[in-house]
């Protein structure tokens, strides 16, 4: 946001690389919440506990509402494939808290049921590759807006 203000101050030309990849990493995120709680945790609390009050604005608006921002609207820095790999870290870092908080101490209740059966050891992995392919996929847009609105 500081940038985009600096950038409508006329102070500055372009939001700083590193605020991008920021975002983009938080896009990602966004992007693997709302796909666990359409994909999972609606079937499991039903759409009025995910999308009633705030669940609407933690669960829907905000990831699709950043990912069109992210894609469509905001200035086009390109991304290259390895900054997938930052785009889902906090996706790694947040998996690493939850494991270690479930299934090693077991100080939290396992609300996303991926231990469901003992299985922590499928879905890990399988979430790490979904956020991956939802880094390249939103990677792969915004390069496509780029290169479109340079013709």
């Amino acid at each position: 946001m500081i940038c985009e203000i600096k950038i409508l101050q006329g102070k500055r030309t372009t939001v700083a690389r590193a605020f991008t990849l920021l975002k983009y990493a938080g896009v990602v995120g966004l992007m693997l919440t709302f796909f666990t709680v359409l994909c999972l945790l609606i079937p499991i609390y039903g759409i009025a506990m995910e999308w009633g009050g705030t669940g609407l604005h933690m669960h829907v608006l905000a990831p699709v509402l950043s990912f069109v921002s992210f894609v469509f609207l905001e200035e086009h820095t390109r991304l290259s494939v390895s900054d997938a790999i930052i785009g889902i870290m906090p996706v790694i870092i947040y998996g690493g808290v939850y494991f270690s908080q479930v299934i090693i101490f077991g100080n939290w209740i396992d609300f996303y049921a991926f231990n469901s059966g003992g299985r922590w050891y499928l879905i890990m992995p399988l979430i790490i590759a979904i956020s991956l392919s939802m880094s390249l996929f939103v990677r792969f847009l915004r390069n496509k807006v780029r290169e479109r609105r340079k013709d």
